[in-house]
Order: structure tokens, then sequence, then C-alpha cells
């Protein structure tokens, strides 16, 4: 009790006058475009940063994260089918190694620090972006190979639109969303619902003769809702409230290798997001909370289970920034306490974070440079220090130089620590050092505008905790025994030519990934050296539009390299070749637009899979028709 007493006492009266930092707030900008700057990260030099393709987001409304990150970037998934878990590796990191930031503010799962990408999607988000590179400093733990961002952006007038959505095998979806905008104040509020039965074909290349079987208990339904309200208090201050409740119950399939499942999971999560953000002086002040609630339930009549795992987060941030000519001097006062159980807990778990982040910026005519450090406790204990650097200069007017490097971690979640049997309480963070360096270029010639990027990264991570089998004790347990070492290249390139209202895009991205063992568990020496599994080493991403006015036609297509599915290399799922087709036109009705879109996705019918056994569904096909009222 004396924990959350202590809480709101510093939230509500120490906080305004405590100097903290969220690079989301610079006294050189206008308000305005401060308020849209929501995050420090979303300033950090040297760190590349994606967002989805506009033409995606028209013709795939009811799409997740997982269905954006397939044809774009250089993510690399692993995902169990339509409706299952889907998770994210960027330059080699685990799935826990990446984060996940709703308004700033950690959507960490304590218990098992995994984000599911089919569970976000994208209407209800509003903007997503991706970032690459370590953000460690910024948002703590698990913030090693990058961050995913959701934010809302503020209306700018009254409008509206609805869509519905119908693809094969009894997908159907539908979703609305209206915004209202006053002098002082706007109201925005979006929905969907989705259900699918998933009932696709696919070859069983686990049975003989290579059967051809329909995929059996797989269904999903999902719904989710967010409200986001603000108030401009006073010329220079804003105040922003965001609920969003989602809720989604799925079918958990038989693998290749099963007779049948009757397994059946539902999530449901209810996240608060409140932020007060304003100018006092030469100060800008930041005040962040946030509160999470989600329950994972668990069930398997056949096997008798009926399981039920819950956990909440109480988050709060406090940040300030002023400025000397072209220096910024900011600090970052962050508090988060979890709690979380299980059936498989012997009792209900607490875990308490405190992080002080000051940092330093320079905004240079052409070089911009930010050095900050990270100082965390977790119960009143130190965890590793966490400096960054992050530098941009601008070359000349078509070159560009970045640098980035800092050090890493990630603390072992709740059933690392508590899980029974099995849980180890003695774990240590996983802890590194990363670095990463890069050029950009851009040219326009007459028509053509020419846009090209890349860069090599490298990452070396100790005490990698990985679950091993005790056969003393009969079950499996965490150690950190592994170090892993990640290094390789990413490039991007984009074509657009415009003659007249016809414009073609061609954008390109490549990446070489080598993560390998460098050290491992005593008995596991003929792992070193070997990728790691589901990581492939080469990938490449190509999306082609042909865009009118009232029509778009275009083709993305998605390389994964060869994954290994077994930590010594011996066994692996093939390279596999994506196609995707999209057409679709507008027809402007005074201030409203209708839309209609028709998508192919898998166009060449591949058979294959993202992790062994689940089989992915071949060629099948969509439609959207999309309403927009008042729109621009």
């Amino acid at each position: 009790m004396k924990k959350w007493s202590g809480f709101f006492v510093l939230g509500l009266f120490v906080g305004p006058a405590v100097w903290a930092q969220t690079a989301d707030t610079s006294l050189r900008l206008p308000w305005v475009e401060v308020e849209e700057i929501r995050h420090p990260a979303e300033r950090q030099p040297g760190l590349q940063r994606q967002s989805p393709d506009s033409l995606l987001l028209r013709a795939l409304p009811a799409a997740s994260v997982a269905d954006w990150l397939q044809w774009q970037g250089s993510a690399s998934l692993r995902t169990y089918g339509p409706n299952g878990l889907a998770t994210l590796s960027l330059r080699g990191s685990s799935a826990q190694q990446n984060t996940v930031l709703w308004e700033g503010l950690p959507l960490l799962n304590p218990m098992n620090g995994t984000p599911d990408l089919n569970l976000y999607p994208m209407w209800l988000l509003g903007g997503v972006s991706l970032q690459t590179g370590s953000t460690a400093s910024d948002f703590g733990s698990g913030a090693i190979g990058g961050a995913l961002h959701f934010r809302q952006g503020i209306p700018q007038r009254h409008e509206a639109a609805v869509f519905t959505e119908i693809r094969s095998f009894g997908d159907y979806a539908g979703g609305v969303s209206a915004s209202v905008r006053a002098r002082k104040g706007w109201y925005q509020i979006r929905g969907l619902y989705r259900t699918a039965q998933n009932n696709y074909p696919y070859t069983n290349i686990a049975r003989f003769g290579n059967p051809t079987e329909q995929m059996a208990h797989a269904a999903h339904a999902q719904g989710g809702l967010l409200q986001e309200a603000g108030w401009q208090l006073h010329p220079r201050w804003r105040l922003r409230a965001a609920w969003w409740m989602q809720a989604h119950r799925r079918e958990l399939p038989a693998s290749m290798t099963e007779q049948q499942s009757t397994a059946v999971q539902a999530d449901t999560a209810h996240r608060f997001a409140l932020s007060l953000t304003g100018q006092a002086g030469r100060w800008q002040l930041a005040f962040r909370q946030g509160y999470l609630r989600e329950l994972n339930h668990f069930g398997d009549e056949r096997l008798g289970f009926d399981e039920r795992h819950r956990f909440t987060a109480l988050l709060q941030e406090i940040s300030a920034v002023t400025t000397s000519g072209r220096h910024e001097f900011s600090q970052l006062l962050q508090q988060a306490y979890y709690t979380a159980s299980s059936p498989n807990f012997n009792s209900r778990e607490r875990q308490y974070r405190l992080a002080w982040v000051p940092g330093w910026r320079y905004n240079g005519t052409k070089t911009t440079a930010r050095l900050q450090m990270r100082v965390e406790t977790v119960d009143g204990r130190l965890v590793p220090i966490t400096p960054s650097l992050q530098a941009e200069h601008q070359i000349n007017n078509k070159w560009q130089w970045r640098l980035a490097g800092s050090r890493t971690y990630r603390l072992p979640g709740f059933n690392d620590l508590y899980w029974q049997p099995g849980g180890n309480a003695n774990l240590q963070p996983e802890n590194g050092w990363q670095a990463e360096s890069g050029v950009g270029w851009k040219t326009t010639l007459r028509s053509w505008s020419f846009v090209a990027g890349g860069g090599a990264f490298w990452s070396d991570l100790s005490d990698w905790i990985i679950w091993l089998p005790n056969s003393s004790l009969g079950y499996w347990s965490p150690q950190n025994l592994r170090r892993v070492r990640s290094m390789g290249w990413e490039q991007q390139a984009a074509v657009l030519w415009a003659l007249g209202k016809v414009k073609l895009r061609l954008h390109g991205d490549y990446a070489y990934v080598s993560t390998t063992h460098r050290e491992v568990a005593t008995g596991e020496e003929s792992l070193l050296g070997k990728q790691l599994i589901y990581i492939p080493r080469h990938q490449a991403r190509a999306r082609f539009f042909v865009e009118y006015p009232s029509f778009f036609a275009g083709w993305q297509y998605s390389y994964n390299g060869l994954r290994f599915t077994s930590s010594d290399n011996r066994f692996f799922l093939p390279n596999q070749h994506l196609h995707q087709i999209m057409l679709g036109g507008s027809k402007r009705l005074g201030p409203h637009v209708l839309l209609l879109t028709g998508t192919i996705h898998n166009a060449l019918n591949l058979q294959y899979q993202q992790i062994a056994w689940r089989p992915m569904p071949g060629r099948h096909y969509q439609i959207t028709l999309q309403f927009n009222f008042n729109a621009p």
C-alpha cells in the first residue's frame, strides 16, 4: 500500500517540479508541432524509422501490425498462422528483445515479455511506426532490436469513415471511425470487429503421400474500441486522455504432426493513458500516466486445462527540457509497478521499477547529436546502467551520415523467475552493447526522385536467458548460459516518377543478418557459430505502385531466406517467395469519398510455413469497401 501511495503522491505533487526529459518537447519548435512529437525516441538522430505505406492502409484497413511487417521493412516475423501468435525479430533479436509503446508508454507483458502482433489492428491504432536499433536508454528493458510506436494523431476537422471487408475462408471485418474538432478540444473514436473460420486447404507434408487437408479448429473473433479526447487548457498547456479496450478469442489448431486440438485462448485488455504537456517559462514539461489490465484465458477440454493469467501495470513518466543556444538539457523520471497472477505462480507477484534518465542534445545547422544515460532500479536493486549516443551529419544537400551506439539489457520475465515448476529467481538481466552506422542519399532529376540508404549494425548480448531441461529434476528451467552476437547490413531504396497525374513508385528493402552463438552451456559446444533458429540470413521486400487520382494498382513481394528450425542447423524451412496484387478505385461524392479495393494474397499459391509444421494459407482473395465522410 505504501508503494501505491508514494506513486500517486509523486505524480500529483512532486512531478511538476522535477525536471526530466522526453525529447518530444523542444522550445525551438512551435507548440502545435511539439504536441505532435509524442516521445523522445521520435527525435532520436542516428536511428531509422518506418511507417506503413498509405496505399497498404487504404487496401487493407483490417490488417494487423503483423500483416504490415510481412510486406514492408526488414523485420522478420514468426507466425503460427492467420489467427496464431505472431512475434517480431529485428536484427537477430528474440521476440522478448523488442518493445511496443502506446502513446509513449510501454505495453509490456511482465509475465512473458512477448508482444503478439496479430493482436494489434492497424485500423484502431491510427498511427504506427517501427524504429530499428536500441532505445534501451529511453524505454528500458527489452528495447534491444527496436520499438513499435502506436499513437493517435490530432484530428484537424470533423470526419468519419466506415468499411466492410470480405476475405476467403470465412473472414469478415468491419470498422467505424469518427472525429470531432473544436477550437479548444477534440474527440475521436475507432471501432473494429473481425471474425474468420480460417478453414483453408493445405498440403500436409508430415503424412504419407502429402495429402491435401483442410485446416480445422482455427476460427477466431476480434473486437476493439479506442477513444481519445483532448483539451487545450491554456495556449501553452494541453491535456489528452485515451482508453483502448480489446477482446480476442481464437481456437488453436493442431500442427501437421498432431491429430487434433481442442485448445482455445481468449485475450482481453483494457488500457488507459493520460498526458499533460505544456510550457512554463523556459521549460517544456510533460506528465504521462498509464494503466494496463490484461487477462489471458487458456483452456483445453481434451487435456483438462482451464488457466487464467492476469497482469496489471501502473506507469508514470515526468519530463522536462530546456534550451541554451543550440543545446538542450533534459531529464526523465519513470516509474512502473507491475502485478501478475497465474495458477503456475506460488503467489501474486509484484515488481517496482524506478528510472532516471538525464540527457543532452545538440542541434547544429548540419549536425545533430544526442547523449543520455539510464539509471534504473528494480525492487531497489540496480540494473545495468545504460548510456547511449546518437548523431547525424548532413554532408551536403544529397548525403547524410548517421551513427548510434548504446548499452542494452532485458530483465527476466515473471515466468522466468516464478513459474512452477522451473522458475529461477536468481536469473540476471541479459545485457550487452550495440552499434550501427550508415548513410542516406536523395536527389531529384526532372520528374524523377531517388532515395537510398544503408547501414551496418553490430550487437553482442551476454547472459542470454534460455530454458533447458533439468534431467535430475525432470522439468525445464531458465539459465543465463548463452552469448549471442548479431551483425549485418540493411539497405533501402525508392524511385518515384511523376508524369502529370500519374505516379509510379518502386520501393525495396534488403537485410543480411548473421546471428550466432558465441558462448553456450556445457554440452552445447556444437552450437558455437550456428545461426539462431527462425532468423533468415537474407530477407528482401519490394513494392511497386501505379497511382492515378481515382485509381491505383500495386504489387508487393516478400522474400524470406532459409530459416533453421533446429539449433544445430540440421533442419530448416526453405526460401519463401510471396506475392500480393492490389487494385483499387475511388469516387468522390461531393465532400465524401467511396473506395473499393481488391487484393490477391499469396498470388502464386505458395505452400509454406513460417513456423515448422504450421501451414499458412495458399492463394486467397479480399474485397474492401470504405466510405469516408468529409474527406480532404
